[in-house]
């Protein structure tokens, strides 16, 4: 469930960072973008709701649980200004580097 709930965020700050531009997906971007999401607070909620999950009877609670934790009105990153503000003192996105 962890997996599925940070890719989720990962690709929409992805998104958010090159996605309405089309700019060319870089490593630089997918590190930035990483970067950003294991700082966020966004993180650190869903970890805890993870962690106090304990009903793992059937699927439908736990698909329950994913859609939750990955909803818009819990990851807004488009409008997060924070965000933007990383993204823009992290420099060129458009210039690879080494991983």
């Amino acid at each position: 469930m962890t997996y599925i709930v940070d890719l989720t965020h990962i690709l929409e700050i992805l998104f958010v960072i090159v996605g309405g531009s089309h700019k060319k997906l870089t490593r630089r971007a997918i590190k930035l973008a990483l970067d950003i999401y294991l700082k966020s607070d966004i993180k650190a909620q869903a970890y805890d709701k993870i962690g106090r999950y304990r009903d793992v009877g059937s699927r439908d609670p736990v698909l329950q649980t994913i859609e939750s934790l990955i909803t818009p009105k819990q990851s807004d990153w488009a409008g997060s200004a924070d965000l933007h503000n990383k993204v823009q003192s992290a420099g060129p996105l458009d210039q690879d580097e080494e991983w």
